[in-house]
Parts: structure tokens; sequence; C-alpha cells
């Protein structure tokens, strides 16, 4: 029981990552495969909310 909450758990946090590339990737100064690799090290949420924040510092 415990491998499937984990494997959920993982494909959640994958798939929120992938949206927060998905959505601020293009703009994003670094790239979609930076955008995608901070949401997915750090958190999606986290870096979702720094992008909703600080938008012309994190899009230049």
């Amino acid at each position: 029981m415990i491998e499937i909450l984990f494997i959920l758990l993982f494909l959640v946090w994958y798939a929120g990552a992938l949206v927060v590339e998905h959505r601020y990737g293009k703009a994003f100064c670094l790239g979609e495969e930076w955008a995608f690799f901070l949401a997915f090290i750090l958190s999606p949420l986290f870096v979702y909310f720094l992008f909703r924040l600080f938008p012309r510092v994190l899009n230049n």
C-alpha cells in the first residue's frame, strides 16, 4: 500500500512540474528545461508562486 501511495505522490509531483513548465517555461529567461528542473527539485507549488509573485524578474 505504501508503494502505491508513493507512486501516486510522485506522479502528482511530476505532473505539477510539467504544468508549471508548460505554463511558464517559454517565457522563463533560462528556458523550459530549467523551469521544469526547478519546479521538480524545489516544489511545483513553490515555483508556481514564484512565477506569479515575481513575473518580470523571472521572465526577463
